[in-house]
């Protein structure tokens, strides 16, 4: 549903904001030759049975499931990139990402735990997201502004607080407001820094990712 929309849409880049790869790997410890075989066979199957097109690229953030693969000695996210010329690798957890000027700069995030459920008239709890960002600026010594909008996966909940600059990336499945993506078009300056962005809900029915109204910020 995505490469469809993304080819149909001339859509040059899909983020992904972590958990690539999901299975059962992620709630088992200890090592394994079976184990090590299955982490191989689910890369592979990434590989062989995700669409590809050579017109879109795909930039993996990796997750909390993606990093469990290194303790059967494997690095999903480079093993992949050997496999697929379209795979871009983000790192694991954090990143940042130039998209045009050095101002314009998107923070991209995988936390690895969830949030207490205080949710407030946004749908989540807004309060922990801004510390949790705030945390990881402090870590890095940037600041809290320098990224124009800063995407988090692993929640489950797609929401976005735009006052807050926090946007929380659909999950294709298994969403509590809705499955899909986010469709996003980024308008620069005549400095190439971002000048404004549209996100674009996209809703997933029946293999097939809908646009709805469009959010302007």
């Amino acid at each position: 549903a995505v490469y469809n929309y993304a080819t149909a849409k001339n859509i040059k880049v899909v983020f992904n904001t972590g958990d690539l790869f999901g299975s059962s790997l992620a709630m088992q410890t200890g090592v394994s030759p079976e184990r090590i075989t299955t982490s191989l066979n689910i890369i592979e199957s990434f590989a062989d049975n995700v669409p590809y097109d050579k017109n879109v690229y795909q930039a993996v953030l990796g997750g909390n499931h993606d990093k469990k693969i290194f303790s059967y000695g494997l690095e999903p996210l480079g093993l992949l990139q050997k496999m697929r010329e379209d795979i871009i690798p983000l790192g694991y957890d954090h990143c940042q990402v130039i998209v045009g000027g050095a101002n314009s700069i998107l923070g991209l995030h995988h936390p690895q735990r969830r949030f207490p459920e205080t949710i407030d008239e946004t749908g989540y709890n807004v309060a922990s997201l801004v510390n949790y960002i705030s945390t990881y600026c402090g870590n890095q010594k940037i600041a809290r502004d320098a990224n124009y909008v800063n995407f988090l996966g692993h929640l489950h909940r797609s929401m976005m607080d735009l006052d807050n600059s926090l946007v929380l990336v659909p999950s294709l499945l298994r969403d509590r407001y809705f499955n899909g993506a986010w469709h996003i078009k980024i308008y620069f300056d005549d400095k190439r820094n971002i000048d404004s962005m549209v996100f674009i809900p996209l809703i997933l029915e029946q293999d097939k990712l809908l646009a709805t109204s469009e959010i302007p910020y």
